[in-house]
């Protein structure tokens, strides 16, 4: 009675071959959703790193806007592979960016942090200047960095990108 299937085991295998998910767009809408949800996080956060030094800091936003112009892209297209590149720059780029809120808040603080300790020269009377652009250099400095950073993420997304779409060239061919 153990044995009373008579059809081999590799025909009734067969059978399953050709199947497919139900619904294919399945995949492609979760791919639109996770893309444009990291996406919007990583627009928050560069938001957050704005208020830190505001009049350069604004150049921190062009890469993330860059990266919804591509996740809106990806959505027009029809192909599930082109939300991978737009996913992968969100992801890092959103790691970067947290990386580099906790550095700058490590190294530089907040404006408000800075005493104002009295000077022994405008104490006798002679003027001062009390800028801070030592400090302010660095923050420029810190800044180009995190955005260079970001555009290299940019330029590895898009190798990326032409590297599945050669892959799926030299498959299909």
């Amino acid at each position: 009675m153990l044995f009373m299937n008579r059809t081999p085991v590799d025909i009734e295998a067969t059978k399953y071959d050709g199947y497919r998910a139900p619904d294919q767009n399945a995949t492609r809408t979760n791919l639109r959703n996770i893309a444009f949800t990291v996406t919007g996080f990583y627009i928050l956060v560069s938001c957050i790193a704005v208020i830190f030094y505001p009049p350069l800091s604004l150049i921190t936003l062009i890469v993330p806007f860059i990266t919804l112009l591509l996740a809106i892209c990806a959505a027009r297209s029809a192909r599930e592979d082109a939300f991978w590149p737009c996913i992968l720059l969100a992801i890092l780029g959103l790691i970067l960016k947290l990386i580099g809120c906790v550095v700058f808040m490590s190294v530089f603080g907040f404006e408000a942090d800075v005493k104002k300790t009295p000077n022994f020269r405008l104490l006798h009377g002679k003027k001062v200047n009390d800028s801070h652009g030592y400090d302010g250099d660095m923050r420029v400095i810190f800044f180009y960095i995190l955005t260079g950073a970001e555009a290299f993420l940019f330029v590895i997304s898009c190798c990326i990108r032409w590297h599945l779409l050669a892959f799926r060239n030299c498959m299909s061919s």
